[in-house]
């Protein structure tokens, strides 16, 4: 799914941000799309992220949605703030919602990248950085992990992101992790058949 920026073509009927507010979760689709674009356009990206979280991190809600939402942010949340955000999202139960925001993740790949490279040894953040590790450059990718060798568990957690949301583009990345971590190589060569399939 390709992202564009959004561009105002109408004016918003809102006139503050407590009057879209209580129209984002309306039952009304057009006066919930309002209300999001009339955050979007007034960059209020940290409350439409909560708001994503406390509403829909258990389930509810639909993937249209959570791609509308997603698909109008034109810039990338990079405040501490946000990164705890995207944490909750990656971690809560709804899957739509999640995949959904690994889409996001993809247009943010560069920008990220520098900021989570910091995070690496801050072990409450680390499950996040391996789902986010799918989307940069593939090359890149395993030149971090020999840096950073992972512990079984992070691993594991990465091989489990691929399996799900892996594509063909991933093989190449996973036979250079089957260098690196030989001990995986059956459960690799598992993932690979199965995106070849």
């Amino acid at each position: 799914m390709a992202f564009k920026e959004f561009k105002e073509t109408f004016p918003h009927r809102f006139k503050s941000f407590e009057e879209a507010k209580e129209k984002i979760n309306e039952n009304h689709k057009q006066e919930q799309l309002d209300a999001i674009d009339y955050m979007v356009n007034h960059k209020e990206y940290y409350f439409l992220l909560k708001n994503l979280i406390d509403n829909y991190a258990e389930g509810g809600g639909n993937k249209a949605l959570f791609d509308y939402i997603f698909f109008q942010l034109k810039d990338c949340p990079k405040r501490s703030e946000d990164i705890e955000l995207y944490k909750k999202i990656l971690q809560c139960n709804n899957k739509d919602l999640r995949l959904s925001f690994l889409e996001y993740l993809k247009m943010c790949a560069d920008e990220l990248f520098p900021i989570l490279y910091k995070y690496i040894q801050d072990d409450d953040i680390k499950e996040m950085i391996v789902c986010y590790l799918l989307y940069i450059n593939k090359d890149e990718l395993v030149e971090f992990l020999r840096k950073h060798r992972f512990d079984k568990q992070t691993l594991s957690k990465f091989l489990k992101e691929i399996y799900l949301y892996g594509t063909k583009e991933d093989i190449k990345c996973l036979n250079s992790l089957k260098e690196l971590y030989p001990e995986y190589k059956d459960k690799i060569n598992d993932i690979i058949n199965l995106l070849e399939s």
